[in-house]
Formats: C-alpha cells, structure tokens, sequence
C-alpha cells in the first residue's frame, strides 16, 4: 500500500490502475481508450475519479508521484 496524495493506493480500482499505466507511459487519452477498448470519455472518468481521490489537479503531478513512489515502473 502506498499513499499517493490524499489516498492509498488501495483505494485506486484495476481498471484505474490499467488508465495509471498507459498514463506514466505518456499515452494520450484517445491512445489509453483504444488500447483498453473504452472510450475517450471512460479513461477521462478514471483519471478524474483519480485526481478527485487523491486531491491532485493535474494529471502530470499524479504521474510524476506513481512514479516517483514506484506505484508504477515504466515500462512493467
């Protein structure tokens, strides 16, 4: 378990992990939808319920600390 922000990494969902994932990777939105097989309007749902958790207002700065905090290795 990892604190990311105003959350615990265990309050993150799978399907929010996978958005996670292809985020660190730099993949814009329409890239993460047709690599998950959702819509653009899907992963844009993931990442704010992800910001909304953690109290981030960017979707860099989340990156930067997954990464920073080894949540997500790029590249894994």
């Amino acid at each position: 378990e990892v604190s990311v922000g105003c959350a615990s990494s265990c309050e993150f969902s799978a399907a929010e992990i996978r958005v996670l994932r292809l985020l660190v990777d730099g993949m814009t939105y329409r890239e993460m939808a047709q690599t998950l097989g959702v819509t653009t309007d899907c992963v844009k749902a993931h990442i704010s319920s992800m910001l909304s958790k953690t109290g981030y207002t960017s979707k860099t700065k989340l990156a930067a600390v997954v990464i920073s905090k080894k949540l997500i290795v790029n590249g894994f």
